[in-house]
């Protein structure tokens, strides 16, 4: 519990490699709730399934994202209530997804994401 006070939500890049830690920005990185989100690997799909851009330049098929810096542009937080007394904050941001083309980094997407922290115990009715 947060004792009936806001939280207000940090988050903090690790580098390369797609990690992402959100905290309550008052305890800062030392959180013990704080959440760390993972993006393993992201690849574009064609409407069968099929991956594109796996194997011609530019890669639209990322692995790993070691090689990927993130940006959080247009965060935006949002609380919600999930219907009796279950209350959630939705957390939006984007970045950009660059590759290689002839020796060149390029801007191939933007990855948007949204992640959905419930914030309270209780049940959804």
């Amino acid at each position: 519990g947060d004792g009936g006070r806001p939280i207000r939500t940090g988050l903090h890049i690790l580098g390369r490699g797609g990690k992402i830690n959100i905290y309550d920005n008052a305890i800062g990185l030392g959180d013990p709730n704080r959440i760390t989100v993972e993006i393993d690997y992201i690849a574009e799909l064609d409407l069968g399934g099929n991956r594109v851009g796996a194997t011609s330049q530019p890669i639209h098929v990322f692995n790993n994202l070691a090689n990927q810096y993130f940006t959080i542009d247009e965060l935006t937080l949002n609380d919600e209530s999930l219907g009796g007394d279950v209350k959630s904050r939705s957390i939006s941001f984007g970045t950009d997804l660059m590759s290689q083309k002839q020796g060149q980094s390029v801007k191939i997407g933007k990855l948007e994401l949204m992640i959905h922290v419930v914030k309270t115990a209780g049940v959804i009715s």
